[in-house]
């Protein structure tokens, strides 16, 4: 079951997450449901992204892409009982079975896609698998548990 109805954009994404300014990676939600979301950026593209050392982001930075869409995910389910967002604080615990197919993240005007499922979720955390692509090539996959702090 589909949740949401059209794509989400950045300005409706920062209402989401606790992330802000420049930290905030992810641009569009796709499309969401229960299970998954899929979205898109090119803020890996920017000379102001935070995750950049040396005018090149690295490929474990990724991880924070997957992560925000975890957390856009988590807050777009909270809605499903009341319209207010409720905007919980996560923390990475564990990240499990992670690929990496290149070093850095490219440089191309192509898109970030960012694929996530919902693995088992809780009052006080998550588990998802991730995948993040560019184009057809998939850049890193892998499993991240995340713990959801009552602050």
């Amino acid at each position: 079951m589909t949740i949401i109805s059209k794509p989400i954009k950045k300005k409706e994404i920062k209402k989401l997450i606790p992330h802000s300014g420049n930290m905030c990676l992810i641009e569009e939600v796709l499309e969401a449901d229960k299970q998954s979301l899929k979205a898109r950026s090119q803020t890996h593209l920017s000379e102001n992204n935070p995750l950049r050392v040396n005018g090149q982001i690295h490929i474990v930075n990724a991880v924070e892409y997957a992560a925000q869409a975890m957390a856009i995910h988590g807050a777009l389910l909270s809605l499903k009982d009341s319209d207010e967002v409720v905007v919980k604080q996560g923390y990475i615990v564990s990240l499990r079975n992670i690929n990496t197919y290149i070093e850095y993240l490219p440089v191309s005007e192509s898109d970030l896609l960012v694929a996530i499922n919902l693995l088992m979720g809780s009052e006080t955390g998550y588990s998802y698998e991730f995948e993040v692509k560019n184009k057809n090539n998939l850049l890193i996959s892998g499993r991240i548990s995340i713990f959801l702090s009552e602050q």
